[in-house]
């Protein structure tokens, strides 16, 4: 457990609580849903709503993996899109429009590779560069799942590179938000990223493990498994990326 700590936090940590996954804890639900609806986390994201929107059709069943606080999931049920979503934290869920709470699969990536009778989706998305929370073997299972179905055309998501967690490596951020002092950082820890936060009003402290992707691991296997790789938007620590398969 030491190792998911940043070295510097450890010291910290042991007056707070800690949170194994961040994702699932109530109050680190709250402020993502209050950081997410922030104008300048929108530009961050490069505005990737309307790119979502400009690769899928309203009569496409698209499934959306980490639909999380509903940023996107929210925004495309309104508008009429046949979407459903995997949301495994109820926390995070809560968010979700209350009309569409039935289209949400409370499960893991994992959970629907093992059910994927679940749904056959023509379209998937995995926006917010959650694609991080899984590991390769993971992803790929998934994939090969999903082809499978002669429903399954599309996936679209985005990653941030190993450029930007390099770069970001070890320095530690502070937010004020809410009257409440946030402090996180992200550290690498063998071939993956620890993200830990700190909320001072809450005494705890929010673990999340990440992988790290790049553009040449997509390319390799898209072609492996005959799909074709299209680069949507790209700069130097990000990439949004759509997968053809099962041409017809």
């Amino acid at each position: 457990m030491d190792y998911l700590i940043y070295p510097p936090f450890y010291s910290k940590s042991k007056s707070l609580t800690i949170v194994k996954d961040f994702y699932q804890d109530k109050d680190f639900a709250a402020y993502y849903n209050t950081v997410t609806s922030l104008n300048e986390f929108n530009l961050s994201q490069n505005n990737d709503y309307n790119y979502y929107t400009s690769n899928i059709s309203k009569d496409s069943k698209i499934l959306e993996i980490g639909s999380g606080n509903g940023r996107i999931f929210n925004q495309l049920f309104e508008e009429n899109y046949n979407v459903y979503g995997l949301e495994p934290s109820l926390n995070m869920s809560t968010y979700i429009n209350s009309k569409a709470k039935s289209r949400i699969f409370h499960m893991t990536l994992q959970d629907f590779t093992r059910n994927s009778k679940l749904l056959d989706p023509n379209v998937v998305i995995i926006p917010a560069t959650s694609i991080s929370l899984f590991n390769t073997t993971d992803f790929e299972n998934f994939l090969r799942t999903l082809l499978k179905k002669s429903s399954f055309s599309t996936i679209i998501f985005d990653f941030l590179k190993p450029q930007y967690f390099l770069q970001s490596n070890r320095k530690i951020t502070t937010i004020n938000l809410d009257n409440n002092t946030y402090y996180y950082v992200n550290f690498l820890f063998d071939n993956s990223i620890i993200f830990n936060i700190i909320s001072t009003k809450h005494k705890k402290l929010g673990i999340s493990q990440k992988f790290i992707y790049s553009s040449d691991y997509f390319e390799r296997l898209f072609k492996k498994l005959n799909g074709k790789l299209e680069i949507l938007k790209e700069d130097t620590y990000y990439s949004m990326i759509k997968g053809v398969f099962n041409e017809k």
